[in-house]
């Protein structure tokens, strides 16, 4: 991937200070059917709570902001973390997306009619083939070309979420 993005949702190197850390994290965890994945980086090691769960696909939801960005930025529709998207004059329910919004303060208030413009712009099929190279859990655009990450269309399992942002931070 050309483009660097400055942000990273995500911690890849960890310091593993006990030996006892699954066992540790599945007592957080208790009887919860949560999933959760830790991944030391430096190591290459996964821990997990709830196996079964991590490999079990959902609809990404907000986790989709870095794909869909990378996206942006790929294309060229967005050229970097200060594009502006205007704002439409539609009132939602959160008052924090009814105006103008850069990449950086879509991410940062999580401003879905932000991503939803940008993935009209981006179009289906510039947005089928970058689900494709990089092999985002099921690949399914579905019917509704601007929020397929919400419709349960497009859906990745949290194993792989990590391996994507591990590719990602790999820059594969």
């Amino acid at each position: 991937m050309k483009t660097k993005i400055s942000f990273l949702f995500f911690v890849f190197t960890l310091n593993l200070f006990s030996q006892n850390l699954e066992k540790d994290i599945s007592e957080i965890f208790n009887d919860s059917d949560a999933a959760f994945i830790l991944y030391d980086y430096n190591n290459q090691n996964f821990i997990k709570h709830n196996p079964e769960r991590c490999a079990e696909r959902f609809l990404p939801a907000s986790t989709f902001k870095i794909p869909n960005s990378l996206i942006g930025l790929e294309t060229g529709v967005i050229k970097d973390a200060e594009f502006v998207i205007p704002w439409d004059s539609s009132e939602t329910w959160n008052p924090a997306w009814n105006k103008d919004h850069t990449l950086r303060s879509a991410i940062k208030y999580s401003v879905v009619p932000y991503y939803m413009e940008l993935a009209r712009r981006v179009g289906r099929e510039k947005s089928q083939y970058y689900l494709n190279v990089f092999d985002y859990g099921n690949k399914t655009i579905g019917n509704i070309a601007d929020f397929y990450w919400l419709d349960n269309s497009l859906r990745i399992s949290a194993d792989e979420q990590v391996l994507f942002i591990k590719k990602f931070y790999e820059n594969k």
